[in-house]
């Protein structure tokens, strides 16, 4: 072989050597920088879901302002609004033609749920469809609660009177 046979095949192994070289450096770059975008890419759509989250549950929120408001009424904020309760019961009363007597207004809870109410008891007197109208009444008045107590005696012909306790439950928001 002469020696520029052997020179150009030198620089023609050098440049196949630098060639590979350059090239398994571009496809190491590339699996780097495929990684990257991989991970660049998790993040984006992960995001994207949150935001996809964060926008159905603010719908969601929106959706149900009236419902929740609705729900609401049917608790006692607190045991101060238990006056107004108390109000609406003593304005029905003489509606309905019952003397109306609120013996207690107390705040309880359950030890166990710690659920909080207020408990009302109430004694009224009426004839005897008027007294069993008002405790219909105040069975389905538009507050989560439930008659706890009921004893109705005759004290005459044509007057009733009705013991009635009663538990109105506190929503209690923390």
């Amino acid at each position: 072989m002469s020696r520029v046979t052997v020179r150009n095949f030198g620089i023609a192994l050098t440049l196949l050597i630098v060639t590979g070289a350059c090239f398994g450096y571009v496809v190491y770059k590339t699996n780097a920088l495929e990684v990257t975008l991989r991970e660049q890419l998790t993040k984006m759509e992960i995001d994207s879901e949150r935001e996809s989250t964060t926008y159905r549950l603010q719908k969601i929120a929106e959706d149900s302002k009236a419902d929740r408001e609705q729900l609401t009424a049917y608790f006692l904020p607190q045991v101060s609004d238990s006056i107004s309760f108390l109000n609406q019961v003593e304005t029905l009363a003489p509606l309905h033609g019952v003397l109306l007597k609120t013996d207690s207004l107390d705040e309880a809870s359950d030890k166990k749920t710690k659920q909080a109410w207020v408990k009302a008891q109430f004694t009224f007197s009426g004839s005897e469809e008027d007294v069993e109208r008002f405790v219909k009444i105040l069975e389905s008045l538009p507050y989560l609660s439930h008659v706890t107590q009921l004893s109705m005696t005759a004290r005459s012909a044509d007057n009733w009177e009705a013991s009635v306790g009663m538990k109105v439950y506190l929503a209690k928001y923390e």
